[in-house]
């Protein structure tokens, strides 16, 4: 109320008094410069209506001057302006160096409001997400600048730099080091610079941007304001403390006069008027800038700047003669103390000195005392040392003297000779031990073992007394006394029996994957040859009804499924091959093994089987080959007469079995024989590959019965009866609740006509299988590699007559297999059915046919039969008879 009060009587008096201005002092010409912040012409605009108004209010003539920061700087500084607009900081530099004073301080005009406070605003593009808080510009690279690039105004505009540099230097950012500032000119460039992102931040003051944004130049969503406050009652994007608006200040050559009545003028426009709508500023009696005056005397700025260098210059020159007074007492107090101090020490040494003399006797007694006492313990030690390195060494160390007589041997020699050091020192090494060195008897061996060298025994057969004999190798090094003199020799052994057996061992699984990889081959060709020819036998016997033909054509389908269970044996016997299972039951293979096993033998079989046995998941020709291989050892260790106990059960294991298998129902065979049975030495190793004590043995029949059984999930285990004869126990998962299918077998029933897709590299299963898929009334079409059927499977689609089902060989050399081609087929038409079709029996396509995406598997050769079985499996019969 007060402030409204001083207004009001303040335009009283000035408005009583613009009267009273003579003529002449009204024709001068008053000069009113103006910070061109945004550029001259802009300011121009601005500020040309208030120039008209104060013309025609005072009657004065007065010249608008819009000037940029150097020009405005200079204008004052040189006297010649009589009024000055600018920005509060250039006020607080004209006011000291040029005596300028305040008239009014301008309130500004915008979105409505009056302010007659303003801050600075520090900014960044709103899609610079890596620059988010004030700290995250420090972390900014823009070689060869450090950190952040920040686009200002000027270095005297206080809005668009000093303001911002305060904030700055109080959130710890030091100019030089975490950023470095371009500056522009104009509020509007730095703006546009932050747009183009030239510079990563920019300094403006406050309403710039709503004015650009007012005028449609740029859009305030595009930009991001760092350090956003929040000041009550303030409507602008700001981000510092707030400070007095511009004032407007005179110069000492205004009169006072002339001062008065445009004080009064500016005064008397009220907010409201066109002249301060178009100008957007009103006018108020000038505020209090000494916020203005802290933050420069905070950044050393302005007056503050000389204010500090002078009074550090004052204190030097008004303290020199103290401090060099000082530092010379300093120097001469430290000079003495280390004087002092050397003294001291010399006393010191000298004292030590005579203590040192008067024990020098003592001294030298007990010193030779104690190098008596290390060297014992040295020795000690070293022997000790020695002793425990002999006992941790695997290898074994023969110590001998010239004359070949042992001194010294160690555990591991011990452990490899069979015999205690004190049976083995005192003795020739040759009685010890006899070591052949490339046919060297031991004698020779020894010779050249005690040689002036280095000798390596890359590997040597050492016959020990007990008459074991195994194979060593190692090094012998003789031992050097006084003068280069041998004193003996220090030998080490080896033992590489085991290494040397390992690669033996190796070297058969070698040539027994050698021969997996070559039964295989020749298996799939003989089942391919296999499939042609019971492929056209049954189309024989489709297209013919003469009994006598149909009668020698099931002949020869026999002798081919026969020919099959060798392929399948001969696989098994080289690589195991996955067993393709069906639900069956043990008792018969036990009976048909039997029959074959002991076929012309006086060996009798008795049979104890437990009634109602479970059902068994297992590929009946792999069973049947592991019990004929069981059998036959059993009839060849009791020669032509004995017997052979056979009893089946079902068991229900534990968990922690002996056997290791999980717990759950398990159908156990147990076969015994009346024979010698097997030595305690070689159970360990009778189920490995190629061990065999059999003249001429292969050493697999074993080895290939335990892969069959724990390729079928169960384990076989052998052992000495105490009946005597070898007992093998056999564990197979019974598959309990599963229903065998009938024992007849019915005809198979008539799949439902189809398209069909038959892809095989050999034309005679190729066509084979599409003339029996036609037989029956199906639409057939053929393709020798995946490629050729991926066509015809897209061009069938294409046709609107896509192919139901589809036979896929597994392998096709030199081309697309089923496994390759399907995955291709199912994207296309995702309803088609598959089946795989291959002579390679062990592959786990066919046991595991469904994990591979297909609906069906056929083991090459099949029949007819077969054939229409699996498509009435995987298409669903027709229901005819």
């Amino acid at each position: 109320m007060f402030l409204l009060v001083r207004l009001v009587l303040l335009a009283v008096f000035f408005s009583s008094a613009l009267p009273t201005l003579t003529p002449a002092a009204s024709n001068q010409e008053v000069v009113f410069a103006v910070l061109a912040k945004r550029g001259p012409e802009i300011a121009r605009r601005r500020w040309q209506p208030l120039v008209d108004y104060l013309e025609r209010r005072t009657g004065l003539k007065i010249k608008l001057l819009p000037l940029p920061f150097r020009e405005l700087e200079e204008a004052v500084e040189g006297q010649k302006v009589d009024l000055v607009l600018a920005n509060s900081g250039m006020y607080v530099l004209f006011e000291s160096c040029c005596g300028v004073t305040p008239l009014v301080t301008l309130k500004n005009l915008k979105l409505g409001q009056v302010y007659s406070r303003f801050g600075g605003v520090l900014f960044t593009r709103a899609d610079r997400r890596d620059i988010r808080s004030l700290k995250d510009l420090r972390h900014q690279r823009h070689p060869p600048a450090k950190g952040a690039l920040i686009g200002a105004v000027d270095p005297e505009s206080f809005g668009g730099w000093i303001m911002q540099w305060r904030l700055l230097r109080r959130a710890g950012l030091r100019r030089g080091k975490d950023y470095t500032v371009r500056f522009y000119g104009t509020h509007d460039a730095v703006v546009l610079a932050v747009l183009r992102g030239e510079v990563d931040a920019g300094c403006v003051r406050t309403d710039t941007l709503e004015s650009m944004a007012a005028e449609g130049r740029i859009r305030l969503a595009d930009f991001r304001v760092l350090h956003p406050v929040k000041h009550p009652g303030f409507a602008f994007l700001v981000s510092t403390e707030l400070y007095p608006e511009w004032p407007l200040a005179r110069t000492p050559r205004l009169a006072d006069e002339k001062a008065e009545t445009l004080a009064a003028a500016l005064l008397a426009l009220p907010k409201d008027s066109p002249v301060a709508r178009a100008a957007e500023a009103a006018w108020t009696l000038p505020l209090n800038y000494q916020p203005v005056h802290e933050a420069f005397k905070e950044l050393g700025l302005g007056p503050y700047a000389e204010v500090r260098a002078r009074a550090l210059k004052e204190a030097r020159k008004r303290y020199l003669h103290i401090i060099f007074l000082y530092t010379l007492i300093s120097l001469i107090g430290l000079f003495l103390t280390l004087y002092i101090f050397y003294l001291n020490r010399r006393l010191t040494k000298l004292n030590r000195s005579l203590d040192e003399y008067r024990h020098h006797l003592e001294e030298m007694v007990a010193e030779r005392t104690a190098n008596l006492e290390a060297l014992a313990e040295t020795l000690r030690e070293e022997r000790e040392r020695l002793a425990v390195i002999l006992r941790s060494l695997g290898e074994a160390v023969i110590v001998t003297d010239t004359w070949g007589r042992i001194t010294l041997v160690n555990p591991a020699a011990e452990k490899l000779l069979g015999r205690r050091s004190k049976e083995l020192v005192g003795r020739s090494f040759c009685e010890a031990l006899s070591l052949e060195i490339d046919g060297r008897p031991c004698g020779e061996a020894l010779l050249l073992l005690q040689e002036d060298r280095l000798v390596e025994i890359a590997e040597a057969r050492l016959r020990l007394p007990q008459g074991e004999e195994r194979v060593v190798e190692g090094t012998a090094a003789p031992v050097h006394g006084e003068g280069s003199q041998i004193l003996g020799t220090v030998v080490i052994l080896r033992d590489i029996s085991l290494r040397k057996r390992l690669e033996e061992e190796a070297r058969r699984a070698s040539q027994l994957e050698v021969l997996s990889l070559l039964a295989a081959g020749l298996a799939h060709d003989f089942n391919n040859l296999l499939a042609t020819i019971m492929g056209y036998l049954d189309v024989l016997r489709l297209r013919v009804s003469d009994p006598e033909i149909q009668e020698v054509a099931e002949r020869a389908e026999k002798a081919c499924l026969s020919a099959r269970t060798l392929t399948r044996e001969l696989l098994t016997y080289t690589k195991g091959g996955g067993p393709v299972k069906r639900l069956a039951r043990l008792e018969e293979v036990i009976r048909e093994a039997l029959a074959f096993g002991l076929a012309g033998s006086g060996v009798q079989a008795e049979l104890n089987l437990e009634p109602d046995l479970p059902p068994v998941e297992m590929d009946l020709e792999q069973m049947a080959i592991c019990l004929h291989n069981l059998l036959l050892n059993a009839r060849q260790a009791m020669g032509e007469w004995g017997r052979i106990f056979l009893r089946a059960r079902k068991v229900e294991l534990p968990p922690g079995d002996p056997s290791g298998l999980p717990p759950g129902p398990y159908v156990a065979l147990e076969i015994r024989d009346t024979g010698p049975g097997i030595p305690e030495e070689d159970l360990p190793r009778i189920f490995e590959p190629f061990f065999t004590t059999k003249p001429g043995g292969s050493g697999l029949g074993l080895f290939t019965c335990r892969r069959v059984i724990e390729a079928h999930g169960g384990r076989i285990l052998a052992e000495n009866a105490p009946e005597g004869g070898a007992l093998f126990r056999i564990y197979l998962p019974a598959a309990e609740g599963q229903v065998l299918p009938a024992e007849e077998r019915p005809r198979p029933a008539i799949p439902r006509r189809a398209r069909v897709l038959v892809l095989d590299d050999e034309e005679g299963v190729r066509e084979t299988v599409a003339e029996l898929l036609r037989l029956q009334g199906f639409e057939v079409e053929t393709a020798s590699e995946g490629g050729e059927a991926l066509k015809a499977f897209e061009e069938a689609l294409s046709a609107g007559r896509p192919f139901e089902v589809v036979l896929l060989d597994l392998t096709v050399p030199g081309g697309l297999g089923g496994k390759e081609v399907l995955p291709e087929m199912r994207r296309r038409d995702p309803e088609v059915k598959a089946i795989v079709m291959s002579g390679y029996s062990q592959d786990p396509v066919l046991s595991n046919f469904r994990d591979f995406g297909f609906d069906g598997a056929m083991v090459k050769p099949f029949s007819a039969q077969d054939l229409l079985r699996v498509m009435a499996e995987v298409l669903g019969p027709t229901g005819e008879d």
